[in-house]
């Protein structure tokens, strides 16, 4: 029986082509084919070392139609590298399907590490990162985007948004209007010339905001204890408790979850009994 080839998922720079490993420069070099979100702006680095290789696309309205001829290859034992236009494959990018298809078929994946401008961005901000939660980009609709905000307005946790800079100033808005007048870290054009930080909070950076082109990594700081009382989201409690009574929780279980940390036990127990009474 043939042996099946391996996939690896390796990171890209997300903005100075010099920050690439020497490893993910030896695997690119190394492997059958490379499997790119964009063909045009991959062969930019991989012109810039000289690696010439078959090159297959995989954007996301195409990935799922695309991923059974790439697992083919990997089946015929065919080494693959999954690159992403800028930055670590899968991070609010495509190849989600390709890795877990990969994963079902028994063919190994292997992970190059590479930057990411979620942690590129947090490593200059000076917001605690030992806890923090990755929201990626924001439901487009505003309807939406206030429901999601409402449901992570009151985690302690620093919280790492992706935002298109002509939305930056509306997004702004709402998460004022929402998380109160939070400190944020405004970061875009990580690693490269034009490279800016804005850090501040919100009301004093909107007034000055102006245009901004292209991806911006966004931070916002954690709720603080002294700022949730009273200000508890009771319809987000009420779903989560009615979610984990599904999965079989009991109500000493729910005291363990971070998302409930700021909950009174006997304001928790009365939603608790509520929902289990319909």
């Amino acid at each position: 029986m043939k042996e099946k080839g391996i996939l690896y998922v390796v990171g890209t720079p997300i903005g100075n082509l010099e920050d690439i490993s020497i490893r993910a420069l030896r695997v690119l070099k190394e492997v059958d084919a490379i499997i790119c979100e964009d063909t045009k702006k991959s062969v930019i680095i991989l012109e810039k070392y000289g690696i010439k290789k078959p090159l297959y696309s995989y954007y996301k309205p195409k990935e799922k139609e695309k991923s059974d001829k790439i697992l083919s290859l990997l089946e015929e034992g065919k080494n693959l590298a999954l690159i992403t236009d800028a930055g670590t494959p899968l991070i609010s990018d495509p190849g989600a399907i390709i890795v877990s298809k990969a994963h079902e078929r028994g063919i190994k994946v292997v992970s190059i590490p590479g930057p990411s401008s979620v942690t590129s961005a947090l490593s200059v901000s000076g917001f605690i990162g030992d806890r923090f939660i990755f929201e990626g980009f924001l439901p487009k609709k505003r309807g939406e985007r206030e429901k999601r905000l409402l449901q992570i307005k009151n985690l302690p946790h620093t919280i790492v948004f992706f935002v298109p800079g002509r939305d930056l100033g509306e997004n702004l808005e709402q998460i004022l209007k929402y998380f109160g007048n939070r400190k944020v870290c405004i970061a875009r054009e990580l690693t490269k010339y034009f490279e800016e930080l804005r850090i501040g909070y919100i009301e004093e950076i909107l007034p000055n905001l102006g245009e901004l082109k292209g991806e911006v990594t966004l931070i916002v700081e954690g709720a603080k204890d002294d700022n949730l009382k009273g200000t508890l989201d009771v319809n987000f409690i009420k779903d989560f408790v009615r979610e984990k009574l599904r999965a079989g929780y009991s109500f000493k279980d729910l005291l363990r979850f971070e998302e409930l940390k700021n909950v009174r036990r006997n304001q928790l127990y009365k939603i608790w009994q509520e929902v289990k009474n319909g």
